[in-house]
């Protein structure tokens, strides 16, 4: 009995051997209603935008193997490989991360004993259907080391606090008077405590005028920066941008000009790049140079703009791990078995954040800024793919950089 009602319902199934449908199937195919979803659906898979959130939710959705950071259809962020953080422009300091990630990636710092850097939240975006928060670096001011200028004036007035300058001059007669008389370990160390005190006062005042001084050139820099960039604009003659481009080459406007000066020479001569671009990369500079002059009385330690320098400051002597890949780690590649003149020795670049494989490192570049700046690190995503790693991305870049300093010697026939 069993056997015949599946037989039965089988074939009430079977498709209708000249239609090639079932005729229960056909009916419903030929309503109006049948017509118009077909005619909506067609249209939706048509769709540039639902193409680009099927291809988006397949990247989002891969298996944890194979995770890598995503390049958001339609805009270009870069998206890690499980959504907890996303870069707007590689090499930017336009980071977002979930809230709770900030403080886990603390959390990972702190357990690595890393202290002179610390992630806070800036403003909220929201962004598919999530609250991201802008990631904020604050970082320590290092005695004697990475100091801004209210930290250094907050130092001399400590230390003058411990001379007790009033009375400073009587005082070390007396201390040397009393030691030469005596071998207690009391005086002795007073002695130590004032010389060395009086000591940490000379060497802050002359730090403090070396930060004025540095300063006042920026101020100057910033000028004729804002000249070269209103020239290029108005097509000023190429003899003239050069005049001023030597200007911008001075010393005391920091190395930042380099780079920009062989970008003008080969827009100048053969119009590789465009007269945008060359004002986009000027704008870029004029950022930087505002932040440090608007940071100038704000106690925020000036940065050394050596990756390697950076990375000492950032993870240097905490147990951190060469290319580890984790949170307090850095990467690192080392290019001077190449000899080829190349735009830098080595880099690397501290990791801040990692979500499955992927990586983010906040770092700099020598050459690209001025021995100290505040506000030059950049943040960079890294990934499991072979195109995404820190190796062949930073290679990439070292290449394009050699390529076009090349570019420019054949130029001017160095």
């Amino acid at each position: 009995m069993r056997k015949a009602k599946e037989g039965k319902k089988k074939a009430l199934s079977e498709p209708d051997r000249k239609s090639g449908t079932a005729p229960l199937q056909k009916l419903a195919d030929s309503s109006p209603q049948a017509a118009a979803h077909r005619q909506w659906q067609s249209m939706a898979d048509n769709s540039n935008r639902v193409k680009q959130l099927r291809t988006y939710q397949q990247m989002s959705s891969a298996p944890p193997v194979v995770q890598r950071y995503a390049t958001e259809l339609g805009t270009g962020y870069l998206v890690s490989a499980n959504g907890h953080a996303i870069l707007r422009r590689d090499g930017s300091k336009e980071l977002y991360m979930d809230s709770d990630r900030i403080a886990d990636a603390n959390d990972a710092l702190r357990d690595k004993d890393i202290e002179n850097v610390e992630l806070t939240e800036g403003e909220t975006w929201h962004h598919n259907h999530r609250d991201y928060s802008k990631v904020v670096p604050e970082f320590r001011n290092v005695p004697g080391q990475y100091g801004s200028k209210v930290s250094k004036e907050r130092g001399i007035a400590e230390s003058r606090q411990q001379l007790n300058y009033k009375m400073v001059h009587g005082f070390h007669l007396t201390m040397n008077f009393l030691t030469k008389c005596t071998r207690d370990p009391w005086y002795r160390a007073q002695l130590t405590r004032h010389r060395n005190a009086a000591g940490n006062i000379e060497n802050l005042i002359r730090e403090l005028a070396a930060i004025e001084i540095e300063h006042e050139q920026m101020l100057d820099g910033r000028q004729v920066m804002a000249q070269i960039r209103n020239r290029i604009q108005a097509h000023a003659p190429k003899d003239e941008i050069r005049q001023l481009l030597d200007a911008a080459n001075a010393p005391q406007n920091g190395n930042f000009a380099k780079d920009l000066v062989h970008k003008l020479y080969i827009y100048s001569d053969d119009n590789t790049l465009s007269l945008e671009f060359i004002l986009q990369e000027i704008d870029k500079q004029l950022d930087i140079m505002d932040e440090n002059i608007e940071t100038y009385n704000q106690d925020v330690p000036y940065l050394p703009t050596s990756c390697g320098m950076l990375r000492a400051y950032l993870v240097g002597n905490t147990g951190a791990q060469q290319n580890g890949g984790n949170i307090g780690d850095y990467h690192y590649i080392d290019y001077n078995d190449r000899n080829d003149n190349g735009p830098w020795n080595n880099h690397y670049s501290s990791i801040i954040f990692r979500d499955g494989g992927d990586t983010v490192g906040l770092e700099d570049a020598a050459g690209q800024a001025r021995l100290k700046e505040r506000n030059h690190w950049y943040f960079k995503m890294y990934g499991t793919e072979e195109e995404q790693q820190f190796g062949t991305k930073t290679t990439a870049e070292y290449d394009r950089r050699k390529n076009q300093k090349d570019r420019f010697d054949e130029i001017v026939g160095v």
